[in-house]
């Protein structure tokens, strides 16, 4: 049995994401009987990809040689220089990847997703190379999303949760009605916690 869970008042320094003051919730999950291994079962997975490619086309932090390779964005990470190798997803099977990532481990909570609409590709070089530094280089939001980006979702603390950081209070509406959507269709339980939070 899945238990889907969205909280709108959680502790983000409890749950290890980024501070939102926008319209923002997690999304937790357990299986009854609990898995040993953590991250997110393959069960939940299928379900956030249904839900999150609803509202548009998905990028995430993936491997080097991956196929859909959107850009190679350098990033800084203390004294050490690296890559981020930036990966479009417009199905579930591709977006599953996102939660399997060896360098952005989902269970370390290292992985971002972001969601665009009409496309990633559509989206301007330079801002999205700016927002995926940030994501991945400082681990913080930007103030405000870069125009076409309608949510930023992050692993939570041991890949247990998913922050959901969403442009405006309809998209995140949205986004609750799609997971709901699949949580029933998957005969899954579904439960909403506290009240929205919407940006000042």
């Amino acid at each position: 049995m899945i238990n889907l869970e969205i909280i709108h008042d959680y502790d983000a320094v409890r749950w290890q994401v980024a501070e939102s003051s926008g319209d923002s919730f997690l999304l937790t999950w357990t299986l009854s009987p609990q898995p040993l291994d953590a991250g997110i079962p393959a069960q939940v997975a299928s379900l956030f990809a249904h839900a999150l490619l609803d509202l548009g086309e998905l990028a995430f932090g993936g491997d080097a040689g991956a196929e859909s390779v959107v850009m190679m964005v350098p990033v800084r990470r203390g004294l050490r220089f690296g890559q981020v190798a930036l990966v479009a997803a417009g199905s579930v099977a591709e977006v599953l990847p996102a939660f399997d990532c060896a360098y952005h481990d989902w269970s370390q909570n290292a992985q971002w997703l972001i969601v665009a609409n009409p496309a990633i590709s559509a989206l301007p070089a330079d801002g999205l190379k700016r927002l995926v530094q940030q994501l991945f280089q400082d681990w913080s939001l930007p103030r405000s999303f870069p125009p076409g980006v309608l949510v930023i979702v992050q692993a939570a603390v041991d890949g247990d949760g998913a922050a959901c950081h969403c442009r405006d209070s309809e998209i995140a509406k949205r986004l609750m009605n799609s997971f709901e959507l699949y949580a029933n269709s998957a005969g899954a339980s579904f439960v909403v916690r506290g009240s929205p939070r919407s940006a000042d």
